[in-house]
């Protein structure tokens, strides 16, 4: 007859020796591959490094193609206005002058040339200081004087491109480039007043297609 205890006990001692076994193993592995555990901001910082580093390997950087500012033939019709305004006021005042009730009043009608010829200077400024640059990436448009504002348009979500040339521009060699984009907080963009030679419609467009097929953006339009 087969003793049951003593096979039992020898069992028992294989299932030992097997559970210490893999609990030696396990020990070894800890101490020859130990495990590390890192934050969700290191996590997000080491592949903002590597995403950096490969955009450097691979020479895409971000470039600027273009910078200009607004043409000022854009206010000849406003500049025209207040020289208007200023031979208004000069008639006003030579008339005042020959006439004896108004002789003691004509010299202060002078000061309100001020007025168009502070309103003049403004809109130039502001025209001056209205910058457009673009990149192979985007549109970067900068107004303001003293407080400069910076708006970003990325080029794969503009949708179409026009070209606008009003007769005084086609005189001027100077045009617009109306951007029709998916943005819903300027779905309209118009670059004003800028150099026809400069082909920015064209540019723009190339830069669009470049840009799209590097994101793997495409258009659907949902109705």
């Amino acid at each position: 007859m087969i003793d049951r205890d003593a096979q039992r006990g020898q069992t028992a001692e294989i299932i030992d020796r097997d559970k210490g076994g893999v609990a030696f193993a396990r020990q070894v592995n800890e101490r020859r591959a130990p495990r590390f555990s890192f934050s969700l901001q290191e996590m997000n910082w080491a592949r903002a490094c590597a995403a950096d580093a490969f955009v450097k390997d691979s020479g895409v950087a971000e470039e600027t193609v273009w910078r200009g500012s607004v043409s000022q033939w854009k206010n000849f019709g406003f500049f025209v206005l207040q020289f208007i305004i200023g031979l208004a006021i000069i008639a006003a005042f030579l008339s005042l002058r020959r006439s004896s009730a108004g002789q003691n009043f004509s010299p202060y009608i002078l000061l309100l040339l001020a007025v168009p010829i502070f309103i003049a200077a403004k809109r130039y400024l502001q025209t001056k200081c209205t910058i457009y640059e673009i990149t192979t990436e985007r549109l970067k448009t900068t107004d303001g004087v003293l407080n400069k504002v910076t708006d970003t348009l990325e080029f794969y979500r503009i949708k179409d491109i026009e070209r606008r040339q009003p007769f005084l521009y086609r005189l001027c060699g100077i045009e617009n480039v109306q951007l029709n984009t998916s943005d819903a907080s300027s779905p309209m963009v118009i670059i004003e007043a800028v150099p026809r030679q400069a082909g920015l419609a064209d540019v723009i467009r190339n830069h669009v297609e470049t840009v799209r097929q590097q994101k793997g953006v495409r258009e659907i339009d949902v109705e």
